[in-house]
């Protein structure tokens, strides 16, 4: 699985549970004063998904973040992990590294815990 492939498995993740809170592209916008046309982008797979984005659909479905990723990510190997790692430090805002220092955590501690099982 590339980078591509995971940003597509999350990116659907995100869109679906937006879709099952019943929130629009444009109730989202509003609610994240994020450009309603940029989601757009986000959910048909053309930008990276941003971490914070994930954070914030999270927070308003009253979730851990960390759904999103750890089916997504925990069969695959450390190359993935990385990718994935970098395709998040890329995207995220100077503003939003504390939410970027944990899901890097989150992420780090699957893989400790995958290392221990084999």
């Amino acid at each position: 699985m590339n980078s591509d492939e995971i940003n597509r498995k999350i990116v659907s993740r995100v869109s679906a549970l937006r879709k099952s809170l019943d929130i629009s592209r444009e109730d989202l916008s509003a609610r994240l004063d994020f450009d309603q046309q940029k989601i757009g982008r986000i959910e048909r797979s053309e930008a990276i998904c941003p971490a914070w984005y994930i954070v914030a659909i999270a927070d308003i479905a009253g979730v851990d973040p960390g759904i999103f990723l750890s089916d997504i990510l925990i069969n695959s190997d450390i190359d993935h992990h990385t990718a994935f790692l970098s395709i998040i430090l890329e995207s995220v805002p100077k503003g939003q590294r504390k939410h970027l220092e944990a899901i890097i955590n989150l992420l780090l501690d699957m893989d400790t815990d995958r290392t221990d099982i084999t």
